[in-house]
């Protein structure tokens, strides 16, 4: 219920001049006809307010969960990535030794064993390197997760896995993010708060006049006074805010589209690229090794085989990454695994 307003009014106080007018007293209390008939309206529009504000909290919370996934995901690839550049550091030592070898025997140039040293220098620089990010990478989940310092941390899972519903037809998506979406249940609680405003604006409703009545005493004289104020309809009746709230609705919808899309693309990449780049890393590695124990394949055709190897490895790694960064996003956007 509207509460209604009492107004004291001063007339013809005379300041400045030289007549004697007498002074009028007004007091009138009023109320909102329009507040009246339009409540039902206004308190449906309310609660779709308050729903949207909780769902914008729930969005939220997914948000700083799937920081803490991707910060998860990004540690997890970057300790796997420093085990990589051991192996590389492992094999620019062994390649160096082995042309160390050669030149003392004088069956290879003395630049050879120079840019075998380069080649060290160079993967100890990567590896340092991806340690520190790594550490970097460790203190920033470990914030996170609510730790007040840095601490070490053992992680006992892997990547993101795979969703359920990830392999599902965008319409199917959809249709769950419009289930559990908090953005776009946020969106949709919007719209219809902006719907039930509008259709106020649209009502003659609006029109009912704010009704003030009251006495007004002149020179020991008592009145009655009757006011009525109503609403002109001269601009925006709610347009522009259904249109603000279908185009969150539509900026939902697309980011679901966009999540879905990277996660079959990550797939391609692994499935098509990274993952039979490695296998026939690894083939070409086994090859090599038979053809170097039977002397048809030189040493540092294997050295070369074998960081090839792992520099594949690497690049699954990094897509392995890329689907795990999706993974998170789409559930994000659905509202949960």
């Amino acid at each position: 219920m509207p509460n209604p307003t009492l107004a004291l009014n001063f007339e013809d106080l005379g300041l400045g001049s030289a007549s004697s007018v007498p002074v009028q007293t007004t007091l009138l209390l009023g109320e909102a006809l329009a507040d009246l008939a339009s409540r039902p309206r206004r308190t449906a529009a309310a609660e779709h307010e308050l729903a949207a504000e909780e769902a914008r909290l729930s969005a939220e919370r997914g948000e700083l969960a799937a920081d803490v996934a991707r910060a998860y995901d990004a540690l997890v690839v970057a300790r796997r990535r420093v085990e990589l550049d051991r192996d590389l550091v492992e094999i620019a030592q062994t390649q160096r030794k082995g042309i160390a070898r050669f030149v003392e025997l004088g069956e290879s140039p003395r630049l050879d064993l120079e840019k075998a040293q380069a080649e060290c220098l160079d993967a100890d620089l990567q590896a340092s390197q991806d340690e520190s990010a790594a550490h970097a990478r460790e203190i920033e989940l470990a914030f996170a997760l609510g730790f007040e310092r840095p601490v070490a941390l053992q992680l006992s899972e892997g990547l993101e896995p795979a969703l359920a519903d990830e392999s599902a037809e965008l319409e199917a998506l959809l249709a769950r993010a419009a289930e559990r979406s908090p953005r776009l249940k946020a969106a949709s609680e919007d719209y219809r708060a902006a719907l039930e405003r509008a259709h106020l604006a649209a009502s003659g409703l609006r029109f009912l006049p704010v009704v003030r009545a009251g006495p007004r005493t002149v020179a020991g004289d008592t009145l009655a006074v009757v006011e009525l104020e109503s609403e002109l309809p001269l601009f925006d009746q709610g347009q522009s805010e259904r249109s603000t709230a279908s185009a969150e609705l539509l900026a939902g919808a697309r980011e679901l589209s966009l999540a879905h899309a990277s996660i079959a693309a990550a797939q391609q990449r692994i499935e098509q690229q990274a993952r039979p780049l490695a296998e026939q890393r690894v083939a070409i590695r086994q090859r090599t090794e038979r053809q170097f124990q039977a002397g048809e394949a030189s040493y540092l055709e294997l050295v070369g085989a074998r960081r090839d190897e792992v520099r594949a490895r690497l690049g699954v790694l990094e897509a392995e990454l890329e689907l795990a960064g999706a993974r998170t996003e789409l559930a994000r956007v659905l509202g949960g695994p």
